[in-house]
This record gives structure tokens, C-alpha cells and sequence, in this order.
């Protein structure tokens, strides 16, 4: 029986698994109560592809020994692969109550938990079998995809190049460090990176997958569709590779061929959330708001877009009576968002129901009091309890808003215009044409390097006679303060919000990229010109140089990606036939 089972082990350990099953059913005809046969069958079996079979025979082991951790936690495995993840997850637990202390339970639990989204309970398994067993390159990576699931993306750089350390050769490994490095806003390193895993395997699709991902990022757009289309060819299935392939579609302003890929990876993944906000952006953005706001509402399965869902509160979609009831707008995402659909509050209003707006904490002062906002809360406060809430995104969805029908935006100005009088005199007593100038959003922001452009680029706009310049900007950068020193029609007061909010009232019109002062002065009816990227965001649609959402708004549009010098050349001649 011993020979019969050393020779099994031996064909096992080689990698021949039939011959190593037949081996091991030799031996349990002999010694049918063999625990240890039956166990090491039942490896094989998974390991084979036969999860049921391996399933039943190690549950036999099991009874016959139930206090071998590493029978329970093979027996997880075979569950795992059957997808019975909470089987699993009780199988890894009953091994670590036999050996608290054993790494690869620990590791496995934490692969069960990564896979069913538990990542702060996957993260605390996985660095606990770090912990027990440091030289073991595969718990780093899956450490390391725990780690970026929870956005803590130092500690996931970390565990990344730790399995790279112990194997340089894992691809995988190579893989998450691409994906985090691109996160932490490193492109050229996360470039490399995916070049090092191809290089090890030159038909890893996952890699291809995020090349193409990161060489978007970097503007190469061309190259990144033939990065996601190479993941697919290798991959058909791969929900993930036609978002990507999708995004860069988009950016090259193949709508259609874009909407296409976006679909299929829905087709592919129907509970893919990302595809789906990808796809509503894009509806949204060709005037198909219909199905925009329906697709948009996936949203908030994303962490980053979640809105509180309160005690005691009903969710109101649109239907609901609100008659004699109360309701609590909520902010969801950044300030310009919440300026831009605050003015679906009167509607709100205009059902009968008594409307709290709550607002980020430096829109409170501006915004309360505007004729049919209703009371105005700071957001992280103890907003009154109400019988329904909405997040102010939602509203359009609500509303079933189509192009013909947006409401227009509320006057805000009533806030700022005694403040503005006295910013004008200040300002205008220098001479010229008042023109306010907002060039950067927030850094913070995922999509600001789009967005945003260097006042270097705007400088041949600073010569324009006859117009002076006022900064929006709170603070100057290095290279931004000397254009100023030699621009004498360029004021930078250096404000803080609130008296931003003043001096753009004070301006006879505004020239800025999509940030926050962009959607204040539309808001307040104050004339602003938008410098807007491509493709841009979904509120601007295409093809038009005005907006139903501002009526004061004109836009000037790259016509491709990253032309930034195209746009500054429109305004440039506009000013001058100013």
C-alpha cells in the first residue's frame, strides 16, 4: 500500500495525473478507508478538471480524518471551481480551526472573499498569509489586487513589486503593478510594465488588455485600440478588453463603432457597471437621454459615486406622490455637478413637496437663498429627516428630461450681486473689458489632464488690446506667475471660492475649461466662453457651439483629442472680432 501510494505521489508530483489517479485507485481497492489516498485522489480529480468528483471523494477523506487542515482546505479549492464560494469559504474556515496557523487556508480564504467583492475581509486573510509565509510570490499578488480593489494603491505598488522580487518572471505580478501604477497616475511606468509581462508571454491577454488601457491614457489612441483588439483576438470573450477597446473608440470619435463594443461588453458581462456608465455617458452625450439616464443609474453600484441610502427615507424615482411630503436632494459628485442640476429643485418643489437641498459645504453660503432652491444644507452635516431622498443626478432620470424640455438654470445671483458691484468697481477701475480666465480644474480629479490647460498655451490670448484678464485660479504655479510678472493686462486676485464667486458676477464674460466657474457663470446668466476637450463631458453633447443646459454658454471644441492649440486659435480669433 505504501509503495502504491509513493509511486502515485511521485507521477503526481510530476505532473502525470491520470497515472497518478489510476495509482491512487489501485491503492484504495487494497485499503478502501484510506484517508490519505482518497484525498490525494480527489487533488488529482480537480486538478483534472473533475471538480464534482473531487468534491465527493475528499468529503470521504474528511470523514474518515476531519483534523487535517489540508484536506478541509483543498476540499475549498474544488468547491471554488465549482463557483460555491460560500462552500469555500466555510471549507478554508474549518481548515484554520484545525491550524490557525496555516498560511495557505489563509490565502485561500482570501481568494474566496476577493471573489465575492469582500475585500476588507479578503486584504486581512491575505496579508495574514503574507505574514506566515513571506517567500510566497502568489499570496503578494493577490494581495496586491485586494489592496487596489480598495483604492489603498501605495500598499498594492508595494505587494506588486514584492512577488516581483521573489519571481521576477510572474506575469501576473507584472500585470497588477501595471494596473496600479496607471491609477497612481504614472502611465510611462505602467507602460513598462505591461511591456515586461508580454515580453514573458507574448499572448497574455490581460496584458495586451491593459496596454491598450494605458496607452489611452498616454493619448496614443491608435495604438490603444490595436492593444484591446489584440486582448479580444486572444480573448473573444473578454467583457473588459471591449470596454477598453470602447473608451478608445470613443476618444477617436467613433461613436457608433464605440456604442458597439460598449453593448457587447454588456452582452458579455450584463452586471459589468462600468460598461454600463461608459454607455450612458456616451447616450447622453449623442442627445439619446432616454436611455442615458437609465443606463446612468448604474452609478451607484460604483464606490466612487455612492450616495447614502438613509434610514428611514424612500428613494423617489419620479412617480411617487409628493404632495404635503418632504424630500432631501442629495450631492453626489463634484461642485460644478451640483450648480448644473440644482435647478431641477423647483420641479421637485413644484409636486408640493418641501425641498431640502443639501449642497458641498463652500456652495451653501452661495447658493442659499436662491428663488425655488428651497432650504439649502452643508453636505456632512445632520441634514433634517425627510420622507424621501434623490441624488440630484437622478433628477433628469425622474423627470424623464429629453433636450426640448431642460429646465433652465436657477439665479444663484442673488448671493453675490451686492459683493459684485464693489469687485467691479475695483476691478474695472484698471481699464478695459472685464474677462474672467480659468485655465485648470482640480488636480484630484481622474480626468483633469484632459481637461485642463497650462497658462503657457493661453499666453498669445494675454495681448488681446482693449480686454484685461482676471484670474480665476486660486493660487499661481511657478511657471504661471512669471507669464503673469510680463502680461500688464493679467490680474490674479488669489481669491478664495466665495469671492471667486463674487468677481465672476463682476466680469463682463468668462473664457474657461469645464471646471466649477464654467457652471457658476452659465448659472448666474454671466456670458462664458468653454474650452472644451475631446471627446468631452456628456452635458456638452457634440456638434454644437451652444448648450440647452446654459443658455449664455458658446463652445469652442477640440477637434480631436489633446488639440488644445485648434481650440485657443477659435478664441483667439473670436476676441478679436470682439
Amino acid at each position: 500500500m505504501a509503495q502504491d501510494l509513493q509511486a502515485a505521489l511521485a507521477h503526481h508530483q510530476a505532473g502525470r495525473l491520470n497515472e497518478a489517479a489510476a495509482l491512487y485507485r489501485e491503492a484504495l481497492k487494497a485499503e478502501s478507508g484510506n484517508s490519505d489516498a482518497l484525498h490525494l485522489l480527489g487533488v488529482a480529480e480537480h486538478q483534472l478538471g473533475r471538480h464534482a468528483e473531487s468534491i465527493e471523494l475528499i468529503e470521504k477523506a474528511i470523514a474518515l480524518d476531519p483534523t487535517r487542515p489540508d484536506y478541509h482546505s483543498n476540499l475549498g479549492e474544488a468547491q471554488r471551481a465549482l463557483g460555491r464560494m460560500a462552500d469555500a469559504e466555510r471549507s478554508y474556515r474549518a481548515a484554520l480551526a484545525v491550524d490557525p496557523a496555516f498560511a495557505a487556508a489563509h490565502a485561500n480564504l482570501g481568494n474566496a472573499l476577493l471573489a465575492q467583492r469582500q475585500l476588507r475581509q479578503s486584504a486581512k486573510s491575505l496579508r495574514r498569509a503574507v505574514d506566515l509565509a513571506p517567500g510566497n510570490a502568489e499570496f503578494h499578488v493577490n494581495l496586491a489586487i485586494a489592496l487596489h480593489g480598495l483604492e489603498r494603491l501605495h500598499e498594492a505598488e508595494q505587494s506588486a513589486r514584492l512577488a516581483l522580487a521573489l519571481r521576477p518572471e510572474m506575469v501576473e505580478a507584472h500585470s497588477i503593478l501595471a494596473v496600479v501604477l496607471l491609477e497612481l497616475g504614472r502611465p510611462d511606468e505602467a507602460e513598462q510594465s505591461c511591456r515586461e509581462a508580454l515580453a514573458l508571454k507574448p499572448d497574455f491577454a490581460e496584458a495586451h488588455n491593459i496596454l491598450g488601457n494605458t496607452l489611452r491614457e498616454l493619448g496614443r489612441l491608435q495604438e490603444a485600440e490595436q492593444s484591446c483588439r489584440r486582448a479580444i483576438a486572444l480573448k473573444p470573450g473578454f467583457a473588459e478588453a471591449h470596454n477598453h477597446l470602447a473608451i478608445a473608440l470613443f476618444a477617436l470619435g467613433r461613436m457608433e463603432e464605440a456604442e458597439q463594443s460598449y453593448r457587447q461588453a454588456i452582452a458579455l458581462d450584463p452586471d459589468y457597471t462600468e460598461a454600463h456608465v461608459n454607455l450612458s455617458q456616451l447616450c447622453l452625450l449623442q442627445g439619446d437621454f432616454a436611455n442615458g439616464w437609465k443606463e446612468y443609474s448604474w452609478r451607484w453600484k460604483r464606490s466612487d459615486m455612492a450616495v447614502a441610502d438613509e434610514a428611514g427615507k424612500k428613494l423617489w424615482r419620479g412617480t411617487e406622490d409628493l404632495a404635503g411630503k418632504s424630500i432631501l436632494l442629495q450631492t453626489e459628485q463634484g461642485l460644478g455637478d451640483t450648480i448644473h442640476f440644482a435647478r431641477y429643485a423647483s420641479l421637485v418643489a413644484a409636486k408640493g413637496a418641501t425641498v431640502i437641498v443639501e449642497v458641498p459645504t463652500v456652495l451653501a453660503p452661495l447658493m442659499a437663498g436662491t428663488p425655488g432652491l428651497g432650504r439649502v444644507v452643508a453636505d456632512g452635516g445632520n441634514p433634517p429627516q425627510t420622507d424621501y431622498y434623490c441624488p440630484l443626478i437622478s433628477l433628469p432620470h425622474a423627470f424623464q428630461t429629453k433636450l426640448e424640455d431642460i429646465p433652465p438654470p436657477l439665479p444663484h445671483l442673488v448671493s453675490v450681486k451686492g459683493a459684485a458691484a464693489v469687485w467691479r468697481d475695483e476691478l474695472k477701475g484698471r481699464g478695459g473689458t472685464l474677462v474672467g480666465l480659468c485655465w485648470r480644474g482640480n488636480p484630484h480629479y481622474k480626468g483633469d489632464r484632459f481637461r485642463s490647460i497650462r497658462l503657457a498655451l493661453l499666453e498669445p490670448l494675454l495681448q488681446t488690446p482693449g480686454l484685461r484678464f482676471v484670474s480665476l485660479q486660486k493660487e499661481l504655479h511657478p511657471e504661471e506667475e512669471s507669464i503673469a510678472k510680463r502680461a500688464p493686462n493679467f490680474t490674479h486676485p488669489g481669491a478664495d471660492f466665495r469671492r471667486t464667486a463674487e468677481i465672476v458676477a463682476a466680469l463682463d464674460f468668462v473664457i474657461s475649461v469645464d471646471t466649477v466657474w464654467a457652471h457658476w457663470a452659465g448659472s448666474i446668466g454671466k456670458p462664458v466662453w468653454l474650452m472644451i476637450s475631446h471627446p468631452p463631458h456628456w452635458c456638452w453633447l457634440l456638434g454644437r457651439d451652444d448648450s440647452p443646459w446654459y443658455p449664455s454658454a458658446r463652445l469652442f471644441r477640440q477637434p480631436k483629442s489633446g488639440d488644445w492649440q485648434a481650440v485657443i486659435e477659435d478664441v483667439g480669433r473670436a476676441l478679436a472680432r470682439r
